[in-house]
């Protein structure tokens, strides 16, 4: 076991629901921008594409790759362990990891600053599809009483990137172990979605992790 996760690639399973989480592709931007001939001068708009980063998502298990992870077993110059949760899946930007984002209120709550970590802050697209969040930042969710960060998907090789570690069913960051993966249901709809809460004894805080072999 590598940091309480296995060695090899696993799914990631909420013992209480069993779904399991994935990473979503988050879509493509559409725009222009001004540009101008340098020979002639003439000016004009040429439209782009960009590719938004993925998303997290939470689905029943359906044999896909986007649903398959492994703990990085890489080290950084001085020789510690990175612990990156890693998904299978990477495109041409990055290769991505799970990662804390911003924090969301509970019922009633207003809520002065951001969450914990280089992640605070960084919204990742908002795409109304199965298990992604489509919500405002301070939608409660049922029998959660206190504020939650959301978790998303982030670039690697970006600064602040996450390290995790599991114990007894539970994953939480490297530095913060009274702080859990969560799998909440949305009060609006029930519709399930996870995120990093206050450590409990709960079943949806616990999670399993079976070997997933790849293609």
């Amino acid at each position: 076991m590598a940091n309480g996760f296995p060695d090899q690639n696993f799914r990631i399973i909420n013992a209480d629901t069993g779904h399991c989480l994935v990473s979503l592709h988050g879509g493509v931007t559409h725009g222009s921008q001004d540009a101008a001939d340098r020979l002639t001068g003439e000016k004009g708009q040429i439209a782009y594409a960009h590719t938004n980063d993925r998303v997290l998502g939470v689905q029943k298990p359906a044999a896909e790759e986007h649903e398959i992870w492994y703990l990085s077993g890489r080290a950084d110059p001085w020789g510690v362990p990175l612990n990156y949760l890693y998904n299978k899946v990477s495109d041409i930007r990055s290769n991505w990891v799970l990662q804390p984002g911003r924090r969301v209120a509970a019922k009633g709550d207003q809520l002065s600053g951001m969450g914990m970590g280089m992640g605070a802050g960084l919204v990742h697209p908002l795409l109304s599809q199965s298990g992604v969040s489509d919500r405002p930042a301070n939608h409660p969710y049922r029998d959660i009483t206190e504020p939650v960060n959301e978790l998303m998907m982030f670039g690697s090789g970006r600064d602040g990137v996450c390290k995790w570690r599991s114990a007894d069913g539970m994953i939480f960051p490297q530095d913060s172990p009274d702080r859990v993966v969560t799998l909440a249901l949305r009060a609006a709809d029930g519709r399930p979605e996870a995120v990093l809460a206050t450590r409990g004894a709960a079943p949806n805080q616990t999670w399993n992790f079976p070997s997933a072999v790849t293609r």
